[in-house]
């Protein structure tokens, strides 16, 4: 009992440095874990974009090869193949010409078709092989193709007439009708190979402009044929994903067009290769994932991304084990420390009582000694006030741990302990600027407002306004003329202006005075705008990824940024429905901002004017 009454402070400190250690390594693991969901959120968000792109650019490709039939009928087969061949689309298995034929011109048309011998319009037979094609008003063969994958050919010869094929003839004709690019799911005779989903991608050429045409019996009678293309969902999708980027991460992707029951299309899993005909394809719950749903070739998608198991536990840090053990090594450390010295005052006392019993006769020594006890026992308890004072040390080292942990320790860790000490303190600056980069970035489409007119010299005047402490400083020459009015939103047109000339100031050559160039010039239904500088300018084979989320050409140690702006400026541009691109200054030194916005409605065309608005759709879907 005694012991106890003696220590139990000591004990007491133990107790309460042990559990704020524990309590550290919890705050340090919930941290932790809050950076990991950041993270997955981030990746996810990424990549599921890119998987959005990467099934659109196929069906936008199927477009372009409509529009080169659109140009010219006569398109030779080099031009064709050479113009598919290179265009380097994962995903699309093949492109197929179907151009219409009467049947009064079809032994015209067997004949001119001298890129491929033999060739003659044919539909399969009761046999399961292909014989000449009977009798119809018109046809729809395989004239042109492009096979990247042999199963396509093999289901869809050259010369196969699709309008034989009633299981795609509706959705051709729905195609034509609306003159619109539209999806069906591929039959057995796709599907079967590798079971792997593929879809037909339809899409109409008119001899003309089909937007114009008005009326369903128009576009009937000026149809010139189809563009097919097949898309293999689940290429499109692993070709679009950097699997070392999204590690334990699984994507899954389903057609919504069946309102009641979505299809789940593709699975891609982060750890094993995916049995298409197991139960990998079964649907899995979790509380974290992130989705993203949009609408292709009157299809609607969702894009599923969630977390593989053991995600966080293999993302955990180190930092939160090392926050408990150096909290509680510090705590036990000192713990014994005090202990020691409460033990050291215990043997000083009975060393006193040992000598004032020795010396009971010498009253005069017994004085000195008593003194002497006296004033030891005072500075004992002097200590002890002391020692007891300086164990709060430890517990301000738990609530400071990452700066006391260089201080203290600094010299005991190897220099990739100090550098990831000083990663983590400059991080925390670089995290804020990204953050606020990219929600600044999302924001682009969340909080914009109504499309209007508007004066572009008003809207350079405004941004220089902001850049003014910067142009002084750089002593910069800004030199615009007259700017035109167009359509836009005020707020993402100004933020756009002023990241392109702050980005052009802040990379000048310091052999020149800065000067920057804003021009203008009409370019179609369009305003061309320009933004030259004189600077250090960009190797153009970066001109493309430039443009990306997160990518920085230049050193951070010279040029500060989070590597936003130009991503932030693309995003503005294409929802006003224009493009971005980078080019050399024509004079050789500096670089050359394009984009394209659009003009005011009492400019154009009606023909444009009907381009604008679905431009302006497009860009809302």
């Amino acid at each position: 009992m005694q012991f106890w009454r003696k220590y139990a402070h000591i004990l007491i400190i133990l107790l309460v440095g042990l559990s704020l250690s524990y309590v550290a390594f919890m705050v340090a693991v919930d941290w932790g874990r809050r950076n990991v969901q950041t993270r997955f959120n981030r990746l996810s968000q990424l990549q599921v974009l890119q998987i959005e792109d990467s099934i659109v650019d196929n069906l936008d490709f199927v477009r372009m090869v409509a529009t080169l039939h659109h140009v010219t009928e006569d398109i030779k087969f080099h031009a064709f193949s050479t113009f598919v061949r290179h265009a380097n689309h994962p995903g699309l298995d093949a492109v197929l010409w179907l151009p219409r034929v009467k049947y009064s011109d079809r032994l015209i048309h067997e004949k001119r078709a001298t890129h491929n011998q033999g060739y003659q319009i044919l539909e399969p037979d009761s046999d399961g092989g292909l014989q000449p094609a009977t009798k119809r008003a018109e046809y729809f063969p395989v004239y042109y193709a492009e096979y990247a994958e042999a199963y396509v050919a093999k289901a869809y010869p050259p010369g196969l007439d699709f309008n034989f094929l009633d299981s795609i003839q509706q959705r051709m004709n729905r195609a034509r009708d609306q003159a619109k690019l539209v999806m069906k799911k591929a039959g057995p005779e796709l599907t079967a190979e590798g079971g792997k989903p593929k879809y037909l991608v339809i899409y109409p050429v008119h001899a003309g402009d089909a937007a114009t045409l008005g009326s369903t019996t128009k576009r009937r009678a000026s149809l010139s044929g189809f563009v097919i293309g097949i898309e293999d969902m689940g290429d499109a999708v692993e070709n679009s994903i950097d699997p070392t980027a999204i590690k334990g991460i699984d994507i899954r992707l389903y057609d919504l067009s069946d309102e009641i029951i979505p299809e789940l299309v593709y699975v891609h899993k982060s750890k094993k290769q995916i049995d298409y005909n197991s139960a990998d394809m079964v649907d899995v719950d979790t509380e974290l994932k992130y989705e993203k749903r949009f609408s292709a070739a009157e299809r609607n998608w969702l894009i599923v991304a969630t977390p593989a198991p053991g995600y966080f536990s293999s993302q955990d840090s180190w930092l939160a084990w090392a926050v408990l053990g150096f909290g509680f090594f510090g705590t036990v450390v000192f713990s014994a420390y005090l202990f020691g010295l409460a033990r050291q005052a215990d043997h000083t006392e009975q060393l006193v009582l040992q000598r004032t019993a020795e010396l009971s006769a010498k009253k005069k020594e017994l004085e000195i000694y008593s003194q002497a006890l006296s004033r030891s026992n005072d500075e004992l308890q002097q200590f002890a006030y002391v020692a007891s004072h300086d164990l709060q040390e430890p517990l301000r080292m738990v609530a400071s741990f990452t700066r006391l942990l260089k201080q203290r320790y600094g010299q005991q860790l190897d220099e990739n302990a100090n550098e990831y000490i000083n990663f983590a303190t400059d991080g925390v600056e670089r995290m804020r600027v990204l953050i606020n980069d990219l929600l600044a970035y999302s924001r682009v489409d969340t909080t914009s407002n109504k499309l209007e007119s508007v004066d572009m010299l008003e809207i350079i005047g405004w941004a220089l306004s902001n850049l003014r402490a910067s142009i002084d400083e750089a002593k910069a020459e800004i030199v615009y003329e007259d700017l035109p009015r167009i359509i836009g939103d005020k707020s993402q047109l100004q933020r756009l202006m002023q990241n392109l000339v702050s980005n052009a100031i802040k990379y000048y050559d310091p052999q020149r005075r800065p000067k920057v160039i804003i021009h203008a010039e009409r370019d179609g239904r369009d305003w061309r705008f320009s933004v030259t500088d004189n600077g250090v300018g960009i190797d153009s084979k970066h001109y493309e990824r430039i443009f990306e989320v997160f990518q920085r050409i230049h050193s951070g140690d010279i040029y500060t940024g989070g590597g936003m702006g130009l991503a932030i400026c693309k995003k503005i541009v294409k929802r006003h429905g224009g493009r971005i691109w980078l080019e050399s200054a024509p004079t050789g030194i500096g670089t050359k901002v394009n984009f394209t916005l659009p003009a005011m409605l009492n400019e154009l065309t009606p023909s444009d004017e009907v381009g604008l608005v679905e431009s302006a759709e497009a860009t809302v879907v």
